[in-house]
């Protein structure tokens, strides 16, 4: 039997990118002494806040339905999934950017919002923004040679289009991709 892997689909990759950005999008130590602490009690002051301590973050649920009775940001996330589940890519952004606003740059929390943008932005044909949110996303890692898993469709992508060396560990379909409509030219001997 050949073992052949077939490409993910556009969707499976933007829910999957979404569900990632819901669980990675604030990681790190549940504590009650951030900014985030007393948004459950209605008083967001994390909108007013300056810039966030290194030690405040919020974990987020792996229960999307958890999600849409939770934090403003929690709820935000819910409603960028379902604007996109029912094709409403441009809310749904607009959503994920006013939370990427509340992220440091140099965050997993910024970064995965950001892929989920990119991917929304792909949905929705908008290769403009993709382009845009998949640099910010690339310069934001440093331009890895082997991209964490999270982010390799994304970065391929954007590699591809821009003739761009492809990380290590881009998947196979993006190569055939890159291979089929950005060859690179070979200098004649």
């Amino acid at each position: 039997m050949n073992s052949t892997s077939t490409p993910l689909s556009p969707i499976f990759l933007v829910v999957r990118s979404l569900g990632l950005a819901a669980i990675l999008l604030l990681p790190g130590c549940a504590n009650n002494n951030g900014i985030f602490a007393d948004s459950s009690a209605g008083s967001p002051k994390w909108f007013n806040s300056a810039e966030p301590d290194t030690e405040e973050s919020v974990v987020i649920s792996r229960d999307p339905k958890l999600l849409a009775n939770g934090s403003e940001v929690e709820v935000a996330i819910h409603n960028a999934v379902e604007l996109s589940r029912q094709k409403r890519f441009i809310e749904a952004r607009h959503l994920l950017a006013e939370v990427r606003e509340l992220q440091k740059p140099k965050s997993d929390g910024h970064r995965s919002v950001t892929c989920a943008m990119a991917l929304l932005a792909l949905r929705e044909g908008d290769i403009g923004n993709f382009r845009r949110l998949a640099r910010q996303l690339d310069t934001s890692l440093g331009k890895p040679v082997r991209v964490a898993p999270s982010y390799v469709e994304v970065i391929s992508l954007y590699r591809a289009m821009n003739k761009e060396n492809l990380p290590v560990n881009t998947p196979d379909g993006i190569r055939r991709f890159n291979q089929e409509f950005f060859p690179t030219q070979n200098a004649s001997t």
